[in-house]
């Protein structure tokens, strides 16, 4: 029998058991609540009708005779429901003081149980079988709701009288019967539903599991090709040390065919200084268990032509028994990665030059401060002779440069966190531009300026952004040799985030081949001697450090455009 077929028979039991169990719960419930309502509705017409018809004067004593004729008349005026068959009026001493039948008028019935219960204040309802003495007229109608009502006309006092109202429960059954039947289709309905929603559930899933079944009939093969395919070596030994598992990385990797190395020692594959620590892991292996494998061996392996190169090996144990356990090696060649340990540690030289850059750069600073102070005191001065003046602009101009590479060395040493402000992007860059005309750098070009109509407001480090705009234009300037058109532009992105500098020259431009390199430290197109290769990469870096952008334009023998993104405030 088929997991299908089982929970087909499981669950219809079950679902049948409990639709029934729920249903007979549930419509004798709803039976009880209507007759409930339909008695406590009944006693509010009796309550209300009687209240407004008699007085308590009306029920000290039995009706004979005229009284019988004209207190029938009075309860006929009473409205108690169409459904009402018989009336019986007790006193509180269990007499009868009217009937609707003379026979009965004036006979006490204290052994009536549910009379007593309704005199003491409590409303009586049963369907009635009419078994009792005093029900013999009523029993023609049949089943009869048989419901008693005390009255009470006086405030405070007991109960005056008690009504009791035999009526008709056609209707009443008929409703029941009605709502019964809607239970019981809900209940079917509900419970088809739910059984055709979990076969569907179990029939997929069984579907699965079929399918599962026929996935772990082909796992073997996948396995086997995985092994196989995998990147890393996978080797595995027995608890000797004989290899019976060589894939095909594994071949690539030693280069040897399987078939020359199974049955072999996997020590003949490592050499001589990794024997004792391969050995030591694979007894703990075999000893503990895969908790005793412990971390990953860095040995050398041995290749079949002698090369040795470095692999980590991962153990891994499989089996039961001493002589049934299989240890697995995966060997993984860690060339490439011994590789990026040594850059690693030749870019934390690189962090060690650039501490020392940095104090030298400090130093060289120290030095110009008063050195260039002293070379605007010369330009300034009236009267020079023409000698004196270009000497000047010479010892003015180079003290720049020097002045630029010494800021470029210290920033490389120790870069500065940006001190964030508002800064006017229009007056900035012209005194920036100002402080290069004046030492003569830009004697023989020519300067453009193309700013955006109004004022554009930046947030930025002013000394940092400094340093960035006078390395791209001197840059530009070594890129014409000192003569050419310098355009400088601004403008702003179109979703407003970030304002633009443009710093365009119309010198010899930057190859394909190297434009990629342009930001590297230390890296420079300039002849040797004339640039330290740090101007642009100081220059990414304080960019990058203000959340902003630079890109590159250049084109060989067409000059070059710098396109530079600052936040906008």
């Amino acid at each position: 029998m088929t997991l299908l077929q089982k929970f087909s028979l499981i669950c219809l039991a079950a679902f049948l058991a409990f639709g029934l169990s729920l249903g007979f719960i549930i419509t004798n419930s709803l039976e009880h609540f209507m007759i409930e309502e339909s008695k406590q509705t009944t006693a509010a017409l009796v309550s209300e009708a009687v209240s407004r018809e008699f007085t308590p004067d009306d029920f000290l004593s039995a009706k004979t005779a005229d009284a019988y004729d004209l207190f029938s008349r009075r309860v006929k005026r009473l409205t108690l429901g169409r459904n009402v068959e018989r009336i019986k009026i007790w006193g509180a001493d269990s007499t009868v003081l009217w009937a609707d039948s003379r026979d009965i008028v004036g006979l006490r019935f204290p052994d009536n149980m549910d009379l007593q219960h309704a005199i003491s204040g409590r409303i009586v309802a049963d369907i009635s079988s009419l078994s009792k003495p005093e029900q013999v007229m009523e029993r023609d109608h049949g089943r009869l709701l048989e419901l008693y009502v005390p009255v009470f006309l006086k405030s405070g006092a007991g109960v005056t009288a008690v009504f009791e109202i035999y009526q008709n429960i056609r209707d009443l059954s008929l409703a029941i019967d009605q709502r019964k039947r809607l239970v019981w289709r809900a209940i079917a309905g509900g419970f088809g539903l739910l059984y055709l929603t979990l076969f569907g559930i179990i029939w997929r899933a069984s579907g699965r599991l079929d399918r599962q079944r026929h996935e772990i009939m082909r796992s073997q093969e996948k396995y086997r090709n995985l092994v196989r395919t995998a990147h890393d070596g996978i080797i595995s030994v027995d608890g000797n040390g004989i290899i019976v598992l060589f894939n095909d990385a594994a071949q690539r990797m030693f280069d040897r065919p399987a078939e020359s190395i199974l049955g072999k020692s996997f020590l003949e594959l490592i050499g001589q200084k990794g024997h004792i620590l391969y050995k030591t892991a694979q007894d703990a292996c075999l000893r503990g268990g895969e908790t005793g494998c412990g971390d990953p061996l860095e040995v050398e392996a041995v290749r079949r032509d002698g090369t040795v190169f470095p692999v980590e090996v991962a153990l891994s144990v499989s089996g039961g028994g001493e002589s049934g356990q299989i240890v697995t090696c995966f060997v993984r060649d860690i060339s490439e990665r011994k590789a990026m340990q040594t850059r690693s540690v030749e870019s934390e030289k690189m962090a060690t030059v650039s501490v020392i850059a940095g104090s030298i750069g400090h130093e060289i600073k120290n030095i110009l401060s008063s050195l260039m102070g002293y070379s605007e005191m010369l330009l300034m001065r009236e009267g020079n002779d023409e000698l004196t003046a270009k000497c000047a602009e010479v010892f003015s101009s180079q003290t720049q440069r020097l002045n630029l590479h010494a800021t470029n060395l210290l920033a490389l040493g120790k870069p500065q966190t940006p001190e964030m402000r508002e800064i006017h992007l229009h007056r900035f860059l012209d005194r920036v531009t100002e402080l290069l005309e004046v030492s003569g750098m830009f004697k023989l070009c020519t300067v453009i300026k193309k700013y955006m109509g109004e004022e554009i407001v930046i947030v930025g480090d002013e000394m940092l952004l400094e340093q960035v705009i006078r390395n791209l234009q001197i840059n530009a300037l070594h890129a014409m040799e000192k003569q050419g058109i310098l355009t400088v532009a601004t403008g702003v992105t179109a979703d407003g985030r970030f304002a633009e500098v443009l710093i365009s020259d119309s010198g010899h431009g930057i190859k394909d081949s190297i434009r990629h390199q342009i930001f590297l430290p230390f890296y420079t197109t300039k002849e040797k001697g004339k640039g330290t290769g740090l101007g642009l990469y100081i220059v990414k870096q304080i960019v990058d450090r203000h959340g902003g952008y630079i890109r590159l334009d250049s084109e060989e023998g067409r000059g070059t455009t710098v396109l530079i993104g600052l936040p906008h405030a």
